[in-house]
């Protein structure tokens, strides 16, 4: 656990989460929602390279490192280092079968999927989750954020109290604080 802890494993206090949350930006509540309303019908390759242009630069990843130069402009996507084009080869097809198997299995699942699985830099996330399989990433955050709970006596939600804010919105604040 290091994204709802310090390196002592003491519980982040939530009003430092509120003020990471706020420090943030508006526009990254508004970028998740527009993310996740994009890919709500489902994910193809286009939704994938439309949602990552657009939420990469919300991470501040695009300044330096493989996604540098990535946006999202009227008419299409810049990717100028290929970036996402890699992933896309590396988990579009596991993906797009996620996907489908939580659509058949009515769950909105992938309703937060996005949040977490479209800014793939694998060096980045390796360092933050010490894994990049997505199955990982969701078990260690449903795990960090039920520990966090238990021992605050606090729900993570209520860090940043926003209508459409998610609890893996919250988290992914506080992974790319985290991040080295």
């Amino acid at each position: 656990m290091n994204i709802l802890f310090d390196n002592r494993s003491n519980s982040l206090k939530a009003d430092y989460i509120k003020k990471c949350i706020a420090g943030f930006g508006e526009s990254y509540n508004a970028t998740v929602c527009e993310i996740i309303n994009n890919s709500r019908k489902g994910i193809n390759e286009e939704i994938f390279f439309k949602n990552v242009a657009t939420l990469m630069p919300n991470f501040k990843m695009t300044r330096a490192g493989p996604f540098k130069g990535v946006k999202y402009m009227v008419g299409g996507v810049k990717d100028p280092n290929g970036q996402i084009a890699a992933c896309w080869e590396g988990i579009g097809n596991n993906a797009v079968k996620l996907r489908n198997f939580l659509d058949l299995h009515k769950k909105d699942l992938f309703a937060v999927l996005p949040e977490v699985a479209l800014p793939v830099d694998n060096t980045q996330w390796r360092r933050v989750f010490k894994t990049i399989d997505y199955g990982d990433i969701i078990r260690l955050m449903a795990e960090e954020i039920t520990e966090w709970e238990r021992r605050t006596g606090k729900r993570l939600d209520s860090c940043y109290p926003q209508p459409l804010t998610t609890l893996p919105a919250i988290y992914n604040v506080m992974a790319m604080k985290a991040k080295p």
